[in-house]
């Protein structure tokens, strides 16, 4: 759902079908989950762009960002399988949160992901609150957006090698809005060189991740300039 409203307010956005300047998306947290004590059934990887399995294909650079789930099985599948393929450069980039309020969750979700946080040529970042986590994948974003556009006016330094920017929001997808449309920004700068997909895994059984309750209740703003998403 998250998504496809972020398809629909694009659309408004590049066609000035409206005059619309901010977009505000509340997110409410879950006050806890259902408990499940055996393997879930994961499924296929699917890329929300294409509709389709996930694919690499001709793809020389990937550069994944991942926020783990609590149950650490989709993160692990996803980096399996992105280590098999053949490229020339990987890099894969793991959030962690690091809540003060709901420490024992934070450590929960952490002990789900030890093969990520201990991998040594993941880069870890952490977060200690919602708006924390969507604000530095912003900056992260915008500033490989920054290297991709001096590559592209720097004709000595240019490569036209075909790299893949993929964000994984396997935990919560209010982080799908920023990384929508800063990975359509990035597109544009080198529409034949980038390649950007967000993933997601069908089959997931849901009971899972059902949520009970309603927790703490964010609003998150968007402002619109000159017909582009600009901020989180």
């Amino acid at each position: 759902l998250i998504f496809n409203i972020c398809e629909i307010l694009n659309g408004y956005i590049n066609f000035n079908e409206s005059n619309i300047r901010k977009i505000i998306f509340v997110y409410t947290t879950p006050q806890s989950y259902s408990s499940v004590h055996y393997a879930q059934d994961i499924g296929l990887l699917y890329g929300f762009f294409s509709g389709k399995s996930l694919r690499t294909n001709r793809i020389e650079e990937i550069h994944s960002i991942v926020f783990p789930s609590r149950t650490g099985h989709e993160g692990k599948l996803l980096l399996d399988d992105l280590r098999q393929i053949s490229c020339g450069e990987q890099s894969h980039t793991i959030y962690f949160p690091i809540d003060c309020e709901e420490y024992s969750k934070s450590l929960e979700l952490m002990r789900a992901n030890q093969t990520l946080l201990s991998k040594e040529s993941y880069a870890q970042r952490y977060y200690c609150s919602t708006i924390d986590a969507l604000y530095d994948l912003h900056k992260f974003l915008y500033d490989e957006y920054k290297k991709i556009e001096i590559q592209r006016k720097n004709v000595v330094d240019y490569k036209s090698k075909r790299s893949l920017y993929l964000v994984a929001p396997f935990g919560s997808k209010i982080f799908l809005p920023t990384a929508y449309f800063e990975l359509q920004e990035m597109k544009k700068t080198l529409p034949k060189q980038i390649e950007i997909e967000i993933c997601h895994a069908q089959g997931f059984q849901y009971t899972s991740v059902y949520s009970l309750g309603i927790g703490h209740i964010s609003a998150f703003e968007m402002e619109i300039k000159d017909g582009e998403s600009k901020n989180l």
